[in-house]
């Protein structure tokens, strides 16, 4: 799941650079699960090369909660869908290690599949 957010974020990198855009803004907060330790949270950003933004790092769940109602979006964040986590995540490690997801980028060849999925981007107003 860390090297998935990886590619995701690169993906996302990439377009913004295209756009001119100068930073992502991600909903990242620390916390216990696999996806909120400091580790995991390094190592998905690792070689991304925008800078990212997580305005809600330091908020717990109910902080996230009531900010999501004062500004409208509580209800879109609560609606079903299939989460990659739920889907290939059965036992997260909660630690995974930057060296690790450094060697699993270059066997997969990220910068390949990040060029592969722009160049299949398709644009919805």
């Amino acid at each position: 799941v860390v090297v998935f957010k990886n590619f995701m974020l690169r993906v996302c990198a990439d377009l913004a650079r295209k756009k001119g855009y100068k930073a992502l803004i991600v909903g990242d907060s620390v916390g216990q699960v696999a996806s909120q330790t400091l580790d995991n949270i390094a190592s998905s950003r690792f070689g991304v090369k925008v800078p990212i933004l997580s305005p809600l790092i330091c908020y717990d769940k109910e902080e996230i909660i009531d900010l999501a109602k004062k500004i409208g979006t509580f209800e879109l964040s609560i609606e079903k869908y299939k989460d990659c986590c739920s889907i290939i995540a059965r036992n997260p490690s909660t630690s995974v290690k930057i060296g690790m997801v450094e060697r699993v980028l270059e066997r997969i060849e990220i910068d390949k599949l990040v060029d592969e999925s722009l160049g299949n981007l398709e644009s919805f107003s």
